[in-house]
């Protein structure tokens, strides 16, 4: 949604805010929320692949924001741009999805420092970045699936199981991030903030890769043509070690290795 200083566009919203349900409802700016507190989809494109539609959104876009809805975005064709941050379940455990079947995303983060941005969840924390599963503040703890079938994700960082349960599942396209974590909040979700990355066909490129960062993490490769290449470090079960004054932090990974290529690269 261009603009940056516009209200945001929430589908399947009763038209109250995210905290007191007898206010108006405040929008962030400049978002495209799907499923605020109802059930809202949203189709891009076709997969007979002779359209090309675009879609710019200067702020957010959210997918199931509170608690009870469900947000469902479908990317067949053309290019989706976000200059926020991505969220696929938000405050909600239900079946929010993200599909991409072709076509490009990119999340630039370029609505950091614009002083007409204010981020869904009244947090503008990981702008550029990709969250499945949670957020910040009044996103935390949700539920949420990224299925890439083809095409491109290009994001500054990606978070799966940020602060709640999230899942990636990536069969085709290429994935390029500077950072993907799974499992971030150890103290998130009642200490279950869990994040799992399916990797069977395509490729992922990352700086870093951090699974099980503070929660859990799982990373299960398993495509003869698949390739996952890290250009610095890959870490299994890490995050600060548990003291008495951060209390028992738990945190758990693992990698599965079952068919294709992982690389490393100084």
């Amino acid at each position: 949604v261009p603009g940056g200083n516009g209200p945001a566009d929430p589908v399947g919203s009763n038209g109250y805010n995210n905290n007191d349900t007898n206010q108006p409802y405040a929008a962030p700016n400049g978002a495209l929320i799907v499923g605020d507190s109802g059930i809202g989809t949203f189709s891009q494109g076709t997969q007979n692949g002779v359209d090309n539609p675009t879609v710019t959104i200067a702020g957010d876009l959210v997918l199931g924001n509170q608690a009870g809805s469900q947000g469902q975005y479908t990317l067949n064709t053309g290019s989706l741009q976000v200059n926020g941050k991505i969220v696929v379940g938000g405050a909600s455990t239900n079946n929010n999805l993200f599909t991409q079947n072709g076509g490009s995303v990119t999340i630039t983060g370029n609505a950091y420092g614009n002083p007409d941005y204010v981020g869904v969840g009244s947090s503008n924390d990981f702008t550029g970045w990709l969250n499945v599963g949670g957020g910040n503040n009044s996103l935390n703890n949700g539920a949420g699936t990224y299925v890439m079938n083809n095409g491109s994700l290009s994001a500054g960082g990606i978070g799966v199981g940020t602060s709640g349960v999230g899942t990636f599942n990536q069969a085709g396209g290429n994935v390029n991030t500077g950072t993907l974590w799974l499992g971030n909040c150890g103290g998130c979700n009642g200490s279950n903030s869990a994040g799992y990355y399916n990797l069977t066909g395509g490729t992922l490129t990352a700086s870093s890769e951090a699974i099980g960062l503070f929660g859990h993490g799982e990373f299960v490769q398993n495509g003869a043509a698949s390739v996952n290449t890290v250009n610095g470090d890959l870490q299994i079960a890490t995050g600060p070690f548990p003291t008495p004054e951060n209390g028992p932090i738990p945190r758990s990974g693992s990698y599965v290795l079952a068919a294709g290529s992982l690389n490393t690269v100084n």
